[in-house]
């Protein structure tokens, strides 16, 4: 995956259900440039049957990746 792609997995694990992934807040807290890009990430990750539409937002799809996710996420910061 891609730089974006994962900066915008980690953000779909880190933030609560319904997050708009494309607010300015969301884009910037997780380093993803314009929405355009962002956009860009989405299909991407729609099209490899990573994500999937949840309402006005999206969830991953396999439990174990977010699970995993979370995972390297909590071990990352207990390293800072």
């Amino acid at each position: 995956l891609t730089k974006n792609q994962q900066r915008f997995l980690i953000g779909l694990t880190n933030e609560p259900p319904g997050t708009r992934p494309f607010s300015s807040k969301f884009l910037r807290r997780y380093k993803l440039g314009p929405a355009s890009s962002a956009q860009r990430v989405v299909e991407s990750l729609l099209e490899r049957d990573i994500i999937d539409h949840d309402n006005s937002s999206f969830v991953i799809l396999d439990r174990f990746l977010r699970l995993w996710i979370q995972k390297l996420q909590i071990e990352k910061h207990k390293r800072l």
